[in-house]
């Protein structure tokens, strides 16, 4: 369609294709299909939905600011149209993600405490969709029982059905956290009542479900399983572009004791944006060489 499209509406292909890449976790195609957009130029709701989209892949790449940049443009076009204020969350899911993965996760929590406050007074899901990405930002702050706290509440009040892909995205970092702090039955369950309702369309969070089977692994004791499903995640991304996701699933191998990825880290902490590589591979290298003072030190800096 595409090819065979005047210019004036190819814009608007080009940004369904890079929402649509963007969720199937191919970063590098939905910058590709993304170069030239002009997003104040798309009808608002498309412009808003692009933006979105940008973020994710470009944090998902390791282009923190890029995504962050895409996210700030999205949330203008929000605060412009009374269309789909709901986009806001679609927005903040795509820039928390990218700040997380970076390891800017201050900035997440930011970020996220400030939709929670603009989310109080609207109706409807608002207020859980709020929760459930402050609730994500905690996880990965290391604030478990803020977490479960405030994720606990949206995998069992949020509706599947028309919001399937929030409640279904929402149930992975719950499986996390519950593994984190040792409740590996009711992680489990969790994680078998999300396999039942898997929604293809959110590939691009495969690499958290990976992880979310990772620690429930571990949280039992089967470490060199745990250790293969995060490699093995952190190989997949890494195809499909997703380098700074690749960083985390091979940050939580090396949690787990592996000492294989040092190298693997040296090179992707040049090639994404953010502090979390650079500490990631200052662990792997650490375990190594079994260097308890440099692992001390490591430790204040996550």
């Amino acid at each position: 369609a595409a090819r065979a499209t005047p210019n004036v509406d190819r814009r608007l292909i080009s940004a369904f294709l890079t929402v649509y890449w963007a969720m199937m976790g191919k970063a590098g195609m939905a910058a590709e299909t993304a170069k030239g957009l002009a997003l104040e130029d798309l009808p608002r709701i498309v412009g808003v939905q692009t933006a979105g989209a940008i973020a994710i892949a470009a944090g998902l790449a390791g282009r923190v600011s890029e995504a962050s940049d895409a996210a700030d443009a999205g949330y203008t076009l929000v605060n412009r149209t009374f269309d789909a204020p709901h986009m806001r969350f679609w927005i903040a899911e795509g820039h928390t993600s990218a700040l997380i993965l970076s390891g800017r996760v201050a900035e997440a929590m930011t970020v996220a405490e400030e939709l929670q406050r603009q989310s109080v007074d609207l109706p409807g899901a608002a207020p859980l969709l709020a929760s459930a990405v402050a609730g994500r930002a905690a996880m990965y702050a290391g604030q478990l029982d803020t977490a479960t706290a405030l994720l606990r509440p949206v995998v069992e009040l949020l509706p599947f059905g028309e919001t399937n892909h929030m409640a279904y995205r929402h149930q992975l970092p719950l499986v996390i956290v519950l593994a984190m702090r040792g409740m590996a039955d009711e992680a489990a369950t969790v994680l078998a009542t999300l396999d039942q309702r898997l929604d293809p369309s959110w590939r691009h969070v495969d690499y958290e479900r990976a992880l979310a089977a990772a620690w429930l692994a571990a949280s039992r004791g089967a470490i060199t399983e745990a250790i293969g499903t995060a490699h093995s995640a952190a190989k997949s991304v890494g195809v499909d572009g997703r380098l700074a996701a690749e960083v985390m699933c091979l940050q939580t191998a090396a949690q787990f004791g592996d000492r294989s990825c040092a190298s693997r880290l040296r090179e992707l902490a040049d090639m994404v944006d953010g502090p979390r590589a650079r500490l990631a591979t200052r662990l792997a290298t650490g375990l190594c060489n079994q260097d308890g003072i440099e692992l001390a030190s490591v430790s204040e800096e996550f």
